[in-house]
């Protein structure tokens, strides 16, 4: 089996047992035996745990991440760019299960890395997406699009957090299309909202 075969087996194996388990009921020898591989093995591609959790993490938010820049570099008007990201996110956000986002709040370093990553896709995407619906007109002219940027950043840092989400009683692929319907609304003209009135 090629290296790069071996570590995608490695963290497809490990993505199962964490979305089952949580990150911190697991450890690297029940992930070795489970593949029926060596611990040796699972070191040679992950230097610690910590690095295959972060390595499961991004095998989940580079699509997402990958798929938002397909559709923002595509000709996909306002409408479709944005039925399209809620789609993605409720297809596949559900990978990130309830054992997973509970042991969040004991790996915080893990955390901070993945709302790095986050900050960077809603600034650069967002934004983008907003600047469609305003050329469409869709979104109205006089939206300024680095405050609602901003304001999507300071609520999805608040509430979309381990805690938060426990709190609410809800996933991440739940919460973004509540967050975009609800924050759309504001920004949209009437023609957009028009559009965009059976999304919740």
């Amino acid at each position: 089996m090629k290296e790069d075969e071996t570590r995608r087996m490695i963290v497809e194996g490990a993505k199962k047992l964490f979305q089952t388990y949580g990150f911190t009921r697991i450890t690297v020898d029940e992930i070795a035996v489970n593949l029926k591989i060596s611990k040796k093995t699972i070191y040679k591609h992950f230097q610690t745990k910590d690095d295959l959790i972060w390595g499961v993490i991004l095998s989940i938010q580079q699509p997402i991440a990958a798929a938002m820049m397909k559709i923002m570099d595509s000709d996909m008007d306002f409408y479709e760019s944005t039925m399209e990201i809620i789609r993605i996110f409720q297809t596949l956000f559900p990978q990130i299960t309830p054992p997973m986002i509970q042991d969040m709040r004991a790996i915080p370093h893990i955390w901070e890395r993945i709302d790095a990553i986050r900050r960077q896709v809603i600034l650069s995407q967002l934004g983008k997406l907003l600047e469609r619906g305003q050329r469409s007109g869709d979104v109205r002219r006089d939206l300024d699009i680095k405050f609602m940027t901003s304001l999507w950043l300071h609520i999805v840092s608040t509430m979309m957090t381990p805690q938060g989400m426990t709190d609410l009683g809800m996933m991440p692929g739940e919460f973004i299309p509540k967050l975009m319907s609800t924050l759309m609304t504001g920004a949209l003209t009437e023609q957009g909202r028009k559009k965009l009135g059976g999304v919740s």
